[in-house]
């Protein structure tokens, strides 16, 4: 568990992805979640309805 305020957004890394996946998971905790890839794109996780 991690945080950084660098860019005035608090977040938490929330879990690593499945094995063999490549992606890293994120929870901003003002906009929701996203997920970054480790090719640097970061994706917004769109939440169920």
């Amino acid at each position: 568990m991690f945080r950084s305020t660098d860019a005035g957004d608090t977040w938490e890394h929330v879990a690593a992805a499945p094995a063999g996946s490549n992606e890293l998971r994120f929870e901003f905790h003002d906009r929701g979640r996203y997920i970054l890839s480790r090719t640097g794109v970061l994706h917004r996780m769109v939440e169920a309805q």
